[in-house]
């Protein structure tokens, strides 16, 4: 998909407003009515698309809201889980550490013990 197939909802915002504009003032323009009846419809035209445009506002609003939570939520998830990856890795690490000190020691006293053996002998 390229960048200019995505429509933030600000686009769409836009062009819901437009076409419901411009679909009632042409099927208002189109319809056989008298000057008043035509204001009248107009003006009442104005105020469903200015109704289904705050409505449509509103829903946008929530479900960024919406989101927008889900995406902190999920990063406060990622960075825990991170964290206690981190300070599971870093207390293996210290035990493998401890046990290898500890080989090296054993390794050590072995050595020396065969060294003095084969001194004694």
């Amino acid at each position: 998909m390229g960048a200019n197939n995505n429509m933030s909802g600000k686009d769409f915002l836009i062009g819901a407003l437009t076409g419901a504009i411009v679909g009632a003032a042409a099927a208002l323009l189109l319809a056989p009515k008298s000057g008043k009846e035509l204001r009248v419809d107009l003006t009442d035209g104005y105020h469903t698309a200015t109704k289904k445009t705050q409505e449509i506002a509103k829903n946008v609003g929530e479900k960024s809201e919406y989101l927008v939570g889900k995406v902190k939520e999920a990063a406060t998830n990622v960075k825990e889980d991170l964290q206690n990856l981190k300070a599971t890795a870093i207390g293996e690490a210290k035990d493998v550490a401890e046990d290898v000190k500890d080989s090296a020691e054993d390794v050590k006293e072995e050595v020396a013990a065969t060294i003095d053996k084969a001194k004694s002998k």
